[in-house]
């Protein structure tokens, strides 16, 4: 047969043409080239045809490198950075802030919603909780709104928040037309269990003293 590069007689168990040094049988399993091409005789033709064969070769070994090298790599970063994605949106990304949270409260008491006002407090500490809601809706009494409110970060590690109430107006109920500052020692306490904040109800105080 002939060398598909170099166009030159070599036997047809060759693995390697003695000429040019290339191998045979790769071409003939990755490429998909026969050995021999008998519709070409002229040597000059064959010199044409391995050039364009080595064109036709050259994306083959880039594929193989892809494959075989850049791929797994690029992948790999892939799946990394999707299941780090997915784990901030679960945990960090997911779930309001303390800040956020602490306005939530509010929003409850606004609404006289109980049971959204609760969703701030862990399983164990909902009894608790219960009592610093009758105790706001005594002091601030139904129908009050809380307008502009701000809380000041004191401390925030990761895993506890402490949040003062810098300022808030309130209107309506017993309260109606009383400026919230940092004097009413307004403070919650925030934890932080499975990437979700909850209220401390033993170190908060939600109502003016």
């Amino acid at each position: 047969m002939r060398c598909p590069w170099c166009g030159e007689l070599v036997p047809d168990e060759a693995p390697v043409c003695h000429r040019c040094g290339n191998k045979l049988k790769e071409v003939e399993e990755e490429e998909g080239f026969p050995a021999t091409s008998p519709g070409i005789a002229a040597h000059g033709d064959w010199r044409a045809v391995a050039r364009a064969r080595a064109v036709l070769a050259t994306p083959t070994r880039r594929r193989r490198t892809w494959r075989y090298g850049i791929a797994p790599v690029f992948y790999g970063a892939l799946v990394a950075a999707i299941a780090l994605w997915i784990g901030l949106s679960l945990t960090i990304w997911g779930n309001p802030s303390p800040v956020d949270r602490a306005k939530l409260l509010l929003q409850a008491l606004e609404r006289g919603d109980e049971e959204a006002f609760l969703t701030c407090f862990q399983e164990e500490d909902l009894e608790r909780g219960r009592e610093l809601w009758e105790k706001a809706r005594l002091e601030y009494g139904p129908g009050a709104a809380f307008r502009e409110s701000e809380f000041r970060v004191e401390s925030d590690d990761g895993y506890e928040a402490v949040l003062l109430l810098e300022k808030a107006m309130v209107e309506g109920g017993k309260l109606s037309g009383r400026e919230l500052s940092r004097q009413d020692n307004i403070v919650l306490f925030w934890e932080n269990h499975g990437g979700s904040w909850y209220l401390d109800p033993n170190r908060s105080r939600i109502t003016p003293p």
